[in-house]
C-alpha cells in the first residue's frame, strides 16, 4: 500500500507515478482527504480515502461518503477516539476504522536475549553459510560448553562408531564434515 499525504502536489508526474504503482499491484490511499482536497484528481486511483474525523464535520464526512463511497473507494475514517465517533461513522457509511477506541497503543518491554540463545543463532548463522569456516565454528562451540559436551558426546556414541575417541571439537567438526560429503 502506498499512502500519498495531504502535502503531496497532484501533479503529472505523482499521477503517473501512482498509476504505475497500480499496474504494479499496490493500493493507493489518499490520507487525510478533505472535501475541497486538491488530491481529488487522484481519487479515482485510490482505493482508500483516509479521512480525519476531528478534521471534518459529520456533513463534510456525509458528503465524502456520497460523492466517493463504496462503489469508488473504501472510505476510512480515522482518530476514532469514542463508541460515538465509531456509531456515527460506521452510519455514515465508512467501513474502516482506525483510532483509540479500537485500540490503544500498548508499551512493550522487549527482554534482552540471555547469551547462550545469542551463541546459538551465532552458531545457526555458522553453520547455515555455504561454505563452512571450521574455524569460526569450533570458536563458537567452545564458547558454549553445553553444546561442546553434547557434540563430544554425540561424536563418541556406538551411533557414530568413529575408531578412536573424540576429543576436540575441531577433530568432531571435521569428521561431522567428512560424514556429511561422504568421504568417512
Amino acid at each position: 500500500m502506498v499512502e500519498v499525504l495531504e502535502a503531496v502536489p497532484p501533479d503529472d508526474l505523482v499521477k503517473s507515478e501512482l498509476e504505475r504503482l497500480k499496474q504494479a499491484g499496490y493500493m493507493i490511499a489518499l490520507d487525510d482527504f478533505t472535501i475541497d482536497d486538491p488530491r481529488a484528481t487522484l481519487a479515482d486511483l485510490a482505493d482508500i480515502l483516509k479521512i480525519d474525523m476531528q478534521a471534518t464535520t459529520a456533513e463534510d464526512r456525509a458528503t465524502l461518503v456520497s460523492r466517493y463511497g463504496p462503489w469508488r473507494c473504501r472510505m476510512l475514517v480515522e482518530k476514532v477516539e469514542t463508541r460515538e465517533h465509531f456509531t456515527l461513522t460506521k452510519a455514515a457509511g465508512f467501513i474502516y476504522f482506525q483510532g483509540y477506541f479500537l485500540c490503544k497503543p500498548e508499551v512493550m518491554h522487549a527482554k534482552e536475549i540471555p547469551a547462550n540463545r545469542l551463541n546459538y543463532m551465532r552458531l545457526l548463522q555458522a553453520v547455515s553459510k555455504p561454505d563452512l569456516e571450521v574455524r569460526e565454528l569450533e570458536s563458537l562451540m567452545k564458547s558454549e560448553a553445553s553444546v561442546c559436551y553434547r557434540l563430544l558426546q554425540y561424536m563418541n556414541s556406538a551411533a557414530i562408531g568413529v575408531r578412536n575417541e573424540v576429543h576436540s571439537i575441531r577433530h568432531a567438526i571435521t569428521l561431522l564434515g567428512e560424514r556429511e560429503s561422504g568421504a568417512g
